[in-house]
């Protein structure tokens, strides 16, 4: 069978998006029962493009809703190269196309981390982040909020797998087709980024957890965090900043492409360590030491998860 979101995506719903996904039956009362639902995100898209940009003029909308964007979000945090993208009416499909570098991706993540809260300038309300990472109402899953998948307090997850298994528990990530990963665990004060692809099946996404848990358990907890055992709640200060010496390597944005050297621009602040890697896996090694920017290559990783497109990004506190 084939996903909603694909139909959506590619099929009739390509044109108009959001009139495709309105005309879809209600299948149970809100908040009662969770479902992963593409169109009830790209709704959402729709509607913000319609208070932006209330003209019917799919070139208008399409315009000034890119620019809020920028203005609001990618330019305070410096997400310079992000690339959303709208159907053809105009509206902005924020389910999951919004390209960009690992980088800009740590950025994002971040801001999350944050409280999203950027230097001096709360940027996504310290409210809605909260809401965001507290688990859904609805008792058929518990590894979900709102956007972001969730690690349960306890065992590994119901009835999908969370992406790490066995800790930290205040882990929250967002998870995009065929392998990209935001991942943060506040009691580290720790952002990993990974672009890649592989085959989009089960299996695959538990053994890139695993191997993203390896990485995250090198790392100690930060001061003033809780460790493994601990939750999120009241943590997230510091300084919204990522800072570099030099470069780190990426990959081009979303879609697989060409690698590049892409400079971190440095801010105010200088809080952040950062380190990229192309498709290497957690070995046991120590994290490099604090203030280090490093580039860990290694041709060994994992194929059950992993491809030579494969390139966290990972942001530490000094």
């Amino acid at each position: 069978a084939v996903r909603a979101g694909a139909r959506q995506l590619y099929g009739p719903g390509r044109v108009d998006g959001a009139r495709w996904c309105a005309t879809l039956p209600l299948a149970a009362k809100p908040g009662t029962r969770w479902n992963y639902n593409t169109c009830g995100i790209n709704l959402v898209g729709a509607s913000l493009a319609r208070v932006i940009a209330p003209e019917d003029d799919p070139a208008a909308r399409r315009q000034k809703t890119a620019a809020w964007l920028g203005a609001s979000l990618f330019g305070p945090i410096g997400m310079t190269s992000a690339q959303p993208e709208f159907d053809e009416t105009g509206s902005f499909l924020g389910g999951s196309l919004v390209y960009a570098t690992a980088q800009d991706f740590a950025r994002f993540g971040l801001l999350y981390l944050r409280g999203g809260r950027w230097d001096d300038r709360q940027i996504v309300p310290r409210k809605w982040v909260d809401f965001a990472r507290t688990p859904t109402p609805a008792k058929n899953i518990d590894t979900y909020g709102a956007g972001w998948w969730l690690t349960p307090p306890q065992g590994a997850g119901a009835p999908l797998r969370s992406l790490i298994v066995g800790g930290p528990v205040d882990a929250f990530s967002a998870q995009g087709h065929e392998g990209q990963v935001i991942l943060i665990v506040p009691s580290k004060d720790l952002v990993i980024v990974r672009l890649g692809r592989f085959d989009d099946r089960r299996g695959a996404w538990d053994a890139l957890g695993d191997w993203l848990g390896g990485i995250v358990r090198q790392f100690p907890d930060a001061p003033g965090g809780r460790g493994g055992g601990g939750g999120w709640r009241g943590w997230g200060g510091g300084d919204g900043a990522i800072s570099s010496s030099g470069m780190a390597t990426s990959s081009g944005g979303g879609r697989a492409g060409s690698r590049r050297s892409t400079p971190i621009q440095k801010t105010n602040s200088s809080r952040c360590r950062t380190m990229a890697t192309a498709s290497a896996r957690a070995s046991g090694r120590p994290p490099p030491a604090s203030g280090a920017v490093e580039s860990l290559n290694s041709a060994s990783s994992d194929p059950a998860a992993m491809t030579d497109q494969s390139q966290p990004v990972f942001l530490k506190r000094r």
